[in-house]
């Protein structure tokens, strides 16, 4: 139960502690470019991610499946939903940002993808989750708001779903 009821709470209080980051982030949105980049970004993340990931998957056979639970509807909530907005914040508005001020944009887009790729647990597709970091970290900065990376991270979990859903 607590696990049903944890990620709505941290959300929330995120929302409540950052408000007036999120009443900025909303407010600089440009809609008409924005949702360009943000089809540009899951589209290249997606194909990439997908390239990547089976490049590398014959590296580390571990004969462990680590698939999506399709029977938990719950997850597809969290995962269209809360993820993209707690990861996103914290990888990108907080890790990247931080790191891009001292480092620049290639080291700190990278160790803050790595920082993302972590906590997915899944060692075929590390590489697969850095590339996918960097893309959201690209056009992060390209767009100037976080809207950008969330929206595309929503999308990309949502055509991800979908296609493991319909194999069922």
């Amino acid at each position: 139960m607590a696990l049903i009821v944890l990620p709505p709470i941290l959300l929330l209080w995120f929302i409540i502690c950052n408000r007036s980051k999120i009443t900025n982030e909303i407010s600089s949105f440009n809609c008409k470019n924005n949702i360009e980049l943000i089809l540009y970004s899951t589209a290249f993340a997606f194909i990439g991610f997908n390239l990547i990931s089976s490049l590398t998957t014959r590296y580390f056979e571990m004969g462990i499946s680590l698939q999506f639970p399709v029977n938990i509807p719950i997850l597809y909530i969290y995962s269209i939903t809360f993820s993209p907005i707690i990861e996103e914040y914290i990888c990108r508005g907080y890790v990247f940002k931080k790191l891009s001020s001292k480092l620049g944009f290639t080291v700190s887009a990278l160790l803050s993808s790595m920082v993302f790729a972590i906590p997915h647990f899944n060692p075929s597709a590390f590489l697969g989750y850095v590339f996918v970091g960097f893309v959201w970290c690209w056009y992060y900065k390209k767009s100037g708001t976080l809207i950008v990376p969330i929206l595309s991270h929503a999308l990309f979990n949502f055509v991800t779903i979908l296609i493991i859903s319909m194999k069922g």
